[in-house]
This record gives structure tokens, C-alpha cells and sequence, in this order.
């Protein structure tokens, strides 16, 4: 979500990804997505720290996703480190570990802005897996018209969602590997 934000333009979100962008305006959106996976909340939970193993290395400011560390406890980093950089991109404000992970933070050019977000990612237990559900919510400075970067961040978050679940579900991230 951070280098090339506008590639995210570019990928196409699943089928099996309920998506909604609501509450759009110059100063402000949330962007919703929800996936059902094959597996119990403990696995998709222990996924969703392993972060660099799911996140998709174009979004990243160092291109390299295994830069990425998530501590999925109240104060912890979702942070980025690499040669001498680093950059905190959430601060984990919730934790309740296997059920849901609260984070503040300003992903990518939301944060030069001055924007201020706050991304949820809840996990249900449901017959034959579980169910993810992400969202977004995002207020800052009307001079920055964040309607109209809501659906690229729509499009990138959502390609995260899916990416986390297929890691879940197959080991990998990528479809096919």
C-alpha cells in the first residue's frame, strides 16, 4: 500500500471477498471486506501475525515484505525495517488473540497526510472454517479528497484479505503456489 499505491488500481478483487466502501467523503471513508475460509480461527489468527508472509511485497516501502513485523498485543508494531529505515505503519491498539486485532495507524500516503485510521480485522468461528472480516475507517484533512483515494485503498486492502486468507488456507499468498 505503499510504494505504488496506484498499482493496487490494477488488481481486481476476488469473487470470494465481500467488499463495501461506505461513509465516502473529502475528509473521510471506511472500506469493509469479509472472506470465509477452511480454517479454525487459531490458524488464521496465527497467519494474520506472520505478516510477511502474506502481505504483498508491492505495497511495502521496502519492497521486500519480509520486512513487515506485526506483535499482535496492545502497543505493538506493525512495522517495517530495512536497510537503516524504518517506518511504523499501525500501532496495535486491541488485542484478543484468535477473535480480533485493532490497529491505529495512517498506511502508505495516508500518513504524509495527516490521516488518522483505524483497521480492524475480526475472526468468527463459523461451520467448516471461519470468517474474516476487515475494515478500514479513515478521517483526515478535506484537501486531500479522500473519496477519491478510498477506492484504490478499497482495492489494495482488499487484495491483502484475500492474500491472508489464501496464505491461511494454502501456505502461500499467491493463487496456484
Amino acid at each position: 500500500m505503499f510504494r505504488p499505491l496506484i498499482v493496487g488500481c490494477a488488481l481486481a478483487a476476488s469473487s470470494a471477498v465481500w467488499a463495501k466502501v461506505e461513509d465516502v467523503s473529502a475528509s473521510g471513508f471506511k472500506v469493509s471486506h469479509s472472506v470465509s475460509t477452511t480454517v479454525r480461527p487459531a490458524r488464521l489468527w496465527r497467519s494474520l501475525e506472520r505478516i510477511g508472509h502474506w502481505w504483498d511485497p508491492e505495497h511495502t516501502w521496502s519492497g521486500d515484505a519480509g520486512s513487515l513485523r506485526l506483535k499482535p498485543a496492545a502497543g505493538g508494531c506493525f512495522c517495517e525495517r530495512w536497510g537503516g529505515q524504518s517506518v511504523e505503519h499501525a500501532r496495535v491498539v486491541w488485542a484478543h488473540p484468535g477473535h480480533r486485532l485493532r490497529l491505529l495507524g495512517a498506511l502508505g500516503p495516508l500518513q504524509e497526510w495527516g490521516a488518522s485510521g483505524v483497521a480492524e480485522f475480526v475472526i468468527e468461528a463459523r461451520e467448516g472454517g471461519s470468517t474474516l472480516r476487515f475494515s478500514y475507517n479513515v478521517s483526515g484533512d478535506a484537501r486531500f479528497q479522500l473519496d477519491q483515494v478510498a477506492p484504490v485503498v478499497d482495492r489494495v486492502l482488499g487484495t491483502q484479505v484475500e492474500r491472508l486468507a489464501r496464505y491461511a488456507e494454502t501456505g502461500s499468498p499467491v493463487p496456484g503456489r
